[in-house]
């Protein structure tokens, strides 16, 4: 991927409960050395999250804006009340301001990945600015590319479908 595009897509989920997402500035996950290349997406980028009820890792709290539809899922926002310790503070400026995905209807995420802010539109509406602050972490390299990625669950009520990617360069 380009330093700085936008990447606008539809998806459709068959269940208000569907957990799914879309990844974005991850390396190579054929170089990460895991046993289960997929896994690299989540540490090492960003998630921009698909799910109406806010499912949450094992020991957080669960429906936190955070983890919602439309946010860069499981990062600090100015205001979270639970934020993550581990992760560098909310960056001022930012806000997560999630909304449902339409069941049974496609619904358009327009992502824009500039520099270090990523930007999320669900539907015409602004959910989400996030400033990644991590050196380690979603960061652009000119000499390493890095990538997108598409979530889906094989359990047939989960999936999400996909449709209609287009990336434009900023």
């Amino acid at each position: 991927m380009p330093q700085n595009y936008r990447l606008e897509l539809d998806f459709l989920v068959r269940m208000f409960n569907t957990n799914s997402g879309v990844f974005v500035r991850f390396p190579n996950p054929e170089l990460a050395g895991l046993a289960n290349n997929a896994w690299s997406a989540v540490g090492s980028g960003f998630e921009i999250q698909i799910d109406n009820t806010g499912a949450a890792p094992a020991g957080q709290p669960q429906g936190l804006a955070k983890h919602r539809t439309g946010v860069v899922y499981a990062v600090n926002y100015p205001g979270d009340p639970s934020p993550d310790p581990s992760l560098p503070a909310a960056t001022p400026g930012d806000f997560a301001s999630p909304q449902d995905a339409a069941v049974l209807g496609w619904n358009h995420y327009r992502i824009e990945v500039q520099g270090n802010v990523i930007r999320v539109n669900l539907n015409g509406t602004d959910t989400a600015k996030y400033t990644n602050t991590q050196p380690a972490r979603g960061q652009f390299s000119p000499t390493q590319p890095t990538f997108i990625g598409l979530q889906s669950y094989s359990n047939y009520s989960f999936t999400t479908a996909f449709r209609n990617l287009q990336i434009t360069v900023l």
